[in-house]
């Protein structure tokens, strides 16, 4: 995942928000800054069927931008590939309490700022 440098944003969902409800409708509007998240690190996943990354897909009724903010703390430890543990920090879009998409898959690795994990592909036979 090549994360959000600057700029960006993620659709608005009321803080009552369930998990099926929708959030159609623009992403980026006059207001889009109170919706960024922020610098995010680039992330590394394994894709498996039917999961979810963290990036919003109103089509899809996939709402949630990363973990959501369940927590008032650190939420969603991830390994970084010096070999120390960090936490992905929860949007502060946010508030607390609102639980992540259903089929969220958490990164298997953090690489940091500005590091893109494009083109790395695992083959098994």
């Amino acid at each position: 995942d090549n994360g959000l440098g600057v700029q960006g944003t993620h659709p608005a969902i009321a803080q009552n928000y369930q998990q099926g409800d929708s959030c159609e409708g623009r992403i980026l509007a006059e207001n889009a800054g109170q919706f960024n998240p922020g610098p995010r690190p680039d992330l590394l996943y394994a894709i498996v069927n039917g999961g979810y990354y963290g990036h919003p897909n109103p089509s899809r009724d996939e709402c949630v931008y990363i973990g959501g903010n369940p927590t008032s703390g650190n939420d969603w430890p991830v390994p970084q590939i010096d070999g120390t543990l960090a936490f992905l920090d929860s949007p502060k879009t946010y508030g607390v309490g609102l639980e992540p998409d259903v089929n969220w898959r958490l990164p298997e690795y953090s690489l940091g700022n500005s590091r893109s994990a494009n083109g790395i592909i695992a083959y098994e036979s």
